[in-house]
């Protein structure tokens, strides 16, 4: 059986500083990068206290793990992930779009999200990219998206993985600046 060092007060407080940055914490807003030695509980620390505290203060948490399956691209993985979240947003009695009904007071209807794209060209030639698609989240949720990829240094690996991390800065350089 496995014993979980759970760490909410750091969770509370690095999601507080991502999603409300302070001055000196406005950097935080390009990402949070964590290192240390494997098989030392960060992912562990992502997915059982800090996912779920961003969740809790209103975020829409998109998470993806490039070594779930590391014959799969990069891309692939991350685009799915997206895909995943958006497909939940557009299904009016999913987890997460209660969630933010909840915490958000978003008042759609009985109806999920309405994209101008369609999700399964999504990072398709042709179809929306993430900076698109990303944005549509964030303004129909009134509020922050983060996308947490685990594992991220596989995406240097390939050609591919590079263009990701590409369409990854563009989708966080388009919605940065935003208020």
């Amino acid at each position: 059986m496995a014993v979980v060092f759970r760490r909410p007060r750091l969770a509370a407080e690095l999601a507080g500083r991502l999603l409300h940055p302070g001055v000196l914490d406005e950097g935080l807003r390009s990402g949070l990068f964590l290192s240390g030695l494997r098989r030392t509980g960060k992912t562990t620390f992502l997915l059982t206290d800090l996912v779920p505290e961003l969740e809790a203060q209103g975020a829409v948490v998109i998470y993806v793990d490039l070594w779930s399956d590391i014959k799969v691209s990069p891309a692939t993985l991350v685009y799915a992930a997206v895909r995943r979240m958006l497909t939940d947003l557009v299904t009016p009695a999913s987890t997460p779009l209660a969630r933010l009904r909840r915490l958000r007071g978003l008042d759609l209807g009985g109806l999920g999200f309405r994209f101008g794209f369609q999700l399964e060209q999504l990072g398709e030639t042709g179809g929306a990219t993430l900076a698109q698609a990303l944005t549509e989240v964030v303004d129909q949720a009134r509020g922050d998206v983060v996308l947490i990829v685990d594992e991220v240094q596989q995406a240097i690996t390939t050609e591919e993985g590079q263009q990701l991390l590409l369409a990854l800065k563009a989708a966080r350089d388009a919605i940065n600046p935003r208020p």
